[in-house]
């Protein structure tokens, strides 16, 4: 007879907060996957969008037109949807 090891054998624990009897299977992520896998559908997403108001050269909520520089150097904007 084996001894017991609480990450093997499947086992009961008392859950004081909701004052009841849990059942463990630490056994069960042991198992073998057999199902499906299935390969995530890939988006194309454009780099451009000329209906997106934070796309550079497209008009802003504000009525302005900023045009952005690339994103390889640092660049700073008034908030354009202020919070508060």
């Amino acid at each position: 007879m084996s001894t017991f090891d609480p990450k093997e054998h499947p086992h009961i624990r008392y859950n004081p907060l909701m004052e009841e009897w849990v059942t463990v299977s630490p056994h069960r992520m042991k198992r073998p996957w057999k199902g499906q896998v299935e390969k995530p559908e890939e988006e194309e997403i454009p780099s451009y969008d000329p209906n997106n108001s934070l796309c550079p050269g497209n008009t802003r909520s504000s009525g302005k037109v900023v045009s952005i520089p690339s994103m390889r150097e640092r660049f700073c904007s008034t908030m354009i949807f202020q919070l508060f």
